[in-house]
C-alpha cells in the first residue's frame, strides 16, 4: 500500500511558499515603517530668527525611502509667504537640501507629505523651515528661519576647530540675544529683509549638540533579494526531502 506522505509533503511545500511570498511582499513595507525618525520642531535659539515663539511642528522622516510627513502649527499666515523644509547634512553644515514647500492655513497649521526624495546617502543633523517669498525665483534658502529641529543622536562628533564656521547662522539671532531684544520678525517686516542674501549658512551653532540620525543601510531591494535567497534555499531543502521520502516509499 502506497503511503500518502508525499502528498502531505507537497501541501507543506505550497504552505511554505505562500508564507515566504507573504514575507517578500511585507518586508519592504516593514522596513519603510520601521526606519523613520521623528524630529521635533520649534523656535530654536541660535537658528530661528523669524516667526512666532509658539510655532512648533513634528517631522517623521524616512531617509532610506525618501518620505517625509510634516505637521506644523502657529506659523505666521501671509499670502505672500510660503514655507520650505530643508535638511542639513551632518558633514556639510553649509548645505541645505530642499524637501519641499507648503502653505499654512489662517491658523498657521499645515500637514504635508513629501515623497520620492533622494536622501538615502545622507546623514542629517538639522531640519529647518524657512519663510520664502511668493513668487520665489531663487532656489537658495531664504534667510528667514522660522522653525528648526535636531535629528536624533547617532554618535558624538567634535565641533569644527574654527568656531567662525558657525558665525553666519547666528547672524541675526545672536545679535538679538546679546541685546536682549530677541523678538521674531513678522511677515514683510523691514527687519526680515536686513539679512544679506548671500549669508545663508545654516551651520550648527556651537551651543547646540552635534547630532545626526544614522540612516538605515539596507534598502527594500536588498531585503527582497535576501528573502528570495532564503526562499530558494528552503525550496531546495524541501525538494531534497521529498525525494528521500519517495525513495524510501519505493523500497517498501
Amino acid at each position: 500500500m502506497r503511503s500518502d506522505r508525499p502528498s502531505l509533503q507537497n501541501k507543506s511545500v505550497m504552505l511554505v511558499v505562500c508564507l515566504l511570498s507573504i514575507f517578500l511582499i511585507a518586508a519592504p513595507t516593514g522596513l519603510a515603517n520601521g526606519s523613520g525618525v521623528k524630529v521635533f520642531l520649534g523656535y530654536t535659539p541660535g537658528i530661528s530668527n523669524w516667526g512666532a515663539f509658539e510655532a512648533n511642528g513634528l517631522a517623521t522622516i524616512n531617509l532610506g525611502d525618501g518620505d517625509v510627513h510634516l505637521v506644523v502649527n502657529h506659523l505666521p499666515y501671509d499670502p505672500l509667504v510660503q514655507y520650505q523644509a530643508w535638511v542639513v547634512p551632518v558633514d556639510e553644515p553649509t548645505v541645505m537640501i530642499a524637501l519641499g514647500s507648503f502653505n499654512v492655513d489662517t491658523t498657521g497649521h499645515a500637514q504635508v507629505d513629501f515623497s520620492g526624495l533622494h536622501l538615502h546617502t545622507q546623514e542629517c543633523r538639522f531640519l529647518v523651515i524657512t519663510a520664502e517669498p511668493v513668487p520665489d525665483e531663487d532656489e537658495a534658502p531664504d534667510p528667514r528661519r522660522a522653525l528648526a529641529g535636531v535629528f536624533p543622536n547617532s554618535e558624538a562628533r567634535s565641533l569644527p576647530e574654527n568656531p567662525q564656521a558657525f558665525a553666519d547662522l547666528l547672524d541675526q539671532s545672536a545679535r538679538e540675544s546679546v541685546s536682549g531684544e530677541a523678538t521674531p520678525a513678522t511677515p514683510g517686516s523691514p527687519d526680515s529683509a536686513q539679512v544679506d542674501a548671500h549669508r545663508q549658512d545654516p551651520s550648527a551653532p556651537s551651543t547646540l549638540p552635534v547630532t545626526g540620525a544614522e540612516l538605515p543601510r539596507s534598502s527594500a531591494g536588498e531585503v527582497t533579494v535576501l528573502a528570495g535567497g532564503l526562499l530558494m534555499v528552503t525550496l531546495v531543502n524541501i525538494i531534497s526531502r521529498l525525494h528521500e521520502i519517495r525513495g524510501t516509499g519505493g523500497k517498501r
